[in-house]
């Protein structure tokens, strides 16, 4: 009996492993997954997208103007072109990337030239640093979610644009 308790042991300890083994090949298929569209990013490259989104996926981004916009695959694709163009020396660095399950966690950096006009701020030449932390659901080896967090407000005051700031009464 006792070594058919081991045995049943064992093959709950496998089993476990295997389980844990195949979430953990999902969760490094999303990380990978992410790390391409970063890549895209890095490298300008719109047309990379279209593999990486499930077809109805939207994201809504808040831009430093307070104005929300609801993007496509194909707004987000407009978006890096726009990005590309005003910032051309853009560049993306990676400093985490947390993965677990459907969800992928990222901590990035851009950095870049102002050298094109920008949300109607003439070109500065200003070389601008900007953090951002965005959210990702996976579903099915597709990104089908995104929700970002940027410093809109450390961007603008880059750009040479005085940002008022209102504190309430206390």
């Amino acid at each position: 009996m006792g070594v058919l308790s081991a045995e049943r042991t064992a093959g709950l300890v496998v089993s476990n492993v295997r389980e844990l083994t195949m979430a953990s090949t999902t969760t490094d298929e999303n990380e990978e997954l992410v790390r391409d569209y970063l890549r895209a990013w890095r490298e300008g490259d719109p047309d990379a997208l279209s593999a990486l989104f499930a077809a109805d996926f939207s994201t809504t981004i808040t831009e430093p103007t307070g104005e929300e916009m609801t993007l496509d695959v194909e707004g987000l694709q407009a978006m890096m072109r726009q990005y590309h163009d005003t910032f051309a020396d853009i560049d993306l660095e990676i400093h985490e990337v947390v993965a677990e399950g459907d969800r992928v966690m990222t901590r990035i950096t851009y950095t870049g030239t102002h050298d094109e006009e920008y949300l109607g701020i003439e070109p500065t030449g200003n070389r601008v640093t900007v953090d951002e932390f965005l959210s990702f659901g996976m579903a099915d080896g597709k990104i089908v979610e995104e929700h970002g967090l940027w410093d809109q407000l450390g961007l603008l005051r880059q750009l040479d644009v005085e940002v008022p700031i209102d504190s309430p009464e206390r």
